[in-house]
């Protein structure tokens, strides 16, 4: 972690604390920050003490210095029987933090995406849209503000973006107010955002 904006950083620290003597494989790990201090990391774990193939997750409230002893995500990580990986941790509005991953597992339909969208609708949350392997072609996109059809990838797809900007001339004593290379900085922040 750092204290100065990332001038300094602490030594890298392990997030389980048998991570010296863990002979098992941690993988694919996703962090997410709500940028008032709380961090939560969520990673693929071989771990046997915290359930084979499945999800585990810690958690910082200020702003990575501790984290919490690592847990499984999945409630039903001891029963399930297919691996889980590739978590993706997001917070959301009014602080409501969102894990989404792949499974290997079948849940028979009593978890997995009918189980999400319906507590997401008793929360009242709506989806501005969903990126998955059904497609989507929608008439009225919100970032387009036309017709759009959405591509489906899996967990090992991947995206390619072109980010162009053209910005005022000037000389680096003097620098406009926006350059091309600022347009660019705040596009990629709000396409990582």
């Amino acid at each position: 972690y750092s204290v100065n904006g990332g001038t300094n950083w602490s030594p890298v620290a392990p997030l389980n604390a048998n991570a010296a003597t863990d002979t098992d494989a941690d993988r694919f790990p996703h962090i997410a920050t709500d940028r008032l201090g709380r961090w939560v990391v969520a990673w693929h774990t071989a771990e046997r003490t915290l359930g084979r193939e499945d999800i585990a997750f810690s958690s910082s409230l200020d702003n990575g210095a501790t984290w919490s002893a690592p847990a499984v995500l999945n409630a039903n990580a001891t029963l399930d029987t297919g691996g889980d990986f590739n978590p993706c941790v997001a917070v959301g509005l009014s602080n409501v933090w969102l894990t989404a991953w792949s499974s290997l597992a079948n849940l028979g339909g009593t978890n997995g995406a009918v189980r999400i969208a319906a507590l997401l609708a008793e929360r009242g949350v709506r989806a501005w849209f969903v990126l998955d392997e059904g497609m989507a072609a929608v008439a009225e996109h919100p970032l387009t503000g036309g017709p759009a059809s959405m591509i489906g990838i899996s967990e090992r797809g991947f995206g390619t973006m072109r980010v162009h900007a053209v910005g005022q001339p000037g000389h680096s004593s003097m620098p406009p107010p926006q350059t091309a290379v600022s347009l660019v900085s705040e596009a990629v922040v709000r396409i990582h955002d």
